[in-house]
């Protein structure tokens, strides 16, 4: 018998997912900045949350931010308020007196925080939108593998100790909403993990497994390619170390040169000259070309590395297309629309509330929770099984299990799932977040509650999240050059940017 948990997830499944992704908030009060560089951005900026990246140097961070000043301040003030910090785009600003937004792009080096330094050594982590400063303090939120999120925040946690950190796993429901895997997909691999496909030896062949859940062979077959091909990169981007396959792709440092324009070559050569004598990483942007003679804009990273005798032997880097930057128009497009989808001044009703008696089991729902559930029907009765029952199949044992959990442990809610509205039957999805009041004696009493529907802010962001992912992964390619053989080494994406 195949071994799975009490809801016949496979186990390996199961463990792989709870593994996948983390999301930490960690939060520092005002008074941790007081006397601080820090402190002036709080007498300049009211509120500000971030948006979305535009770019991720060796030693900066230049990110796209909405927010508000304080009065008589705006973005000259910011601009320079503290070292490292500097506003270099002004995309938006308050048009009337009804308006006090502005978004702006700015560049934090490493050196402004032990923040911003952490974020530049683990690539993998990724900011999330309440990040950000305000009033009580500042917010910093990340969302990465486990592995690479456990070390950034341990480093922050010895550096400045947080006021408030929390934390959860993103489990099955959200790698299914997120696109990694359908639930289709996911039967099926229930189903060849459960009938032992995966056993070593093998106790059930393709066409037997094909007809035990009433599929063809080649749909099974492609359903479960496509699940081992999301597992493996789930894996890969959990590690801790890159690892970057290196074909035999070799050229002559002497043909590398002739790709780049003639104009833009002297400036290279000066640049690689100048990190032999320092031994300091370069950055150069210049005009390569392609075999049919076109050139496009690109970016060399490059790091000398010496013997124990200090001699140049390798300069390793990465290469980056910028063409590809016109993607980040999109990235922050999305970005705003994920920040407005928030605004509800002026929109339909979005959030409703909710009450459950958990000793006699009596539901209560407020107005317009009905109405966002679609539940029109003057019959319908709020309960624990009519609210089951507008449930996505796929996510009930989920919610189920969530409940029942803040139950047992007194925490708080905050979970989404997905419904279909019965009067309309379309698809939506909500967010719940509430808490669990308690009798004089701690025993569970009431689960009280909010739910909200974000259907257009989770599409926003996992569009968001997809064009980041694009950009970060398509763009950049890696290389080696020996300085004993005089030869550089690409990576295959490289060869791919190159068109070589």
């Amino acid at each position: 018998m195949a071994l799975t948990n009490e809801n016949r997830e496979p186990l390996f499944i199961r463990l792989v997912y709870r593994k996948y992704m983390r999301e930490v908030q960690v939060f520092w009060k005002r008074s941790v900045f007081d006397g601080t560089p820090m402190e002036p951005l709080f007498e300049i900026i009211h509120n500000l949350h971030l948006l979305g990246y535009a770019e991720r140097g060796e030693s900066h961070l230049d990110l796209i931010i909405q927010g508000s000043f304080q009065s008589n301040k705006g973005p000259s003030d910011l601009d320079g308020s503290i070292p490292g910090l500097s506003v270099l785009e002004v995309i938006s600003a308050p048009s009337t007196g009804y308006e006090k937004e502005t978004v702006l792009k700015i560049r934090m080096e490493a050196s402004i925080s032990p923040v911003v330094a952490v974020q530049l050594k683990v690539p993998s982590v990724s900011m999330l939108p309440e990040t950000g400063l305000g009033p009580s303090g500042i917010s910093y939120a990340v969302r990465g593998p486990a592995k690479s999120v456990k070390p950034a925040i341990d480093l922050l946690r010895m550096v400045k100790t947080p006021s408030k950190i929390s934390a959860k796993s993103i489990g099955t429901e959200t790698i299914i909403s997120d696109g990694v895997v359908s639930p289709e997909q996911v039967r099926v691999i229930k189903a060849a993990y459960e009938c032992g496909w995966y056993a070593r030896p093998r106790e059930i062949t393709m066409s037997e497994l094909a007809k035990k859940i009433n599929l063809s062979r080649s749909t099974v077959a492609e359903h479960l390619a496509k699940v081992e091909s999301a597992l493996i990169e789930i894996l890969l981007d959990s590690s801790s170390v890159a690892i970057v396959a290196k074909p035999d792709n070799e050229q002559s440092i002497k043909r590398a040169y002739s790709m780049i324009h003639p104009s833009d070559l002297a400036l290279l050569k000066a640049n690689v000259k100048q990190a032999e004598k320092t031994r300091e990483p370069y950055v150069v942007t210049a005009r390569f070309s392609r075999p049919d003679g076109s050139y496009f804009l690109g970016r060399v990273n490059g790091k000398p590395e010496f013997d124990e005798e200090g001699t140049l032997v390798r300069t390793i880097g990465t290469f980056e297309d910028l063409t590809g930057h016109k993607e980040m128009e999109k990235v922050l497009n999305l970005s705003v629309n994920i920040a407005n989808s928030h605004n509800e001044i002026g929109g339909k009703t979005e959030c409703g509330t909710w009450e459950w008696n958990v000793a006699n089991g009596e539901v209560t729902w407020s107005k317009q929770l009905f109405q966002l559930y679609g539940c029109t029907d003057p019959d319908f009765e709020p309960s624990l099984e009519s609210f089951v029952s507008l449930l996505h199949p796929d996510e009930r044992d989920f919610v189920h299990n969530t409940l029942g959990e803040a139950i047992a442990t007194l925490s708080p809610l905050d979970f989404t799932h997905r419904i279909t509205r019965p009067d309309d039957n379309e698809t939506r999805i909500m967010r719940c977040t509430g808490g669990i009041m308690t009798d004089e004696n701690g025993n569970p009493e009431r689960v009280i509650g909010m739910a909200m529907d974000v259907t257009e802010i989770a599409e926003a962001e996992k569009s968001f999240q997809e064009t980041i992912r694009s950009v970060q992964k398509s763009n950049i390619g890696n290389y080696i050059v020996d300085e004993i053989s005089k030869s550089v080494t690409v990576d295959s994406r490289l060869m791919e940017i190159l068109d070589l």
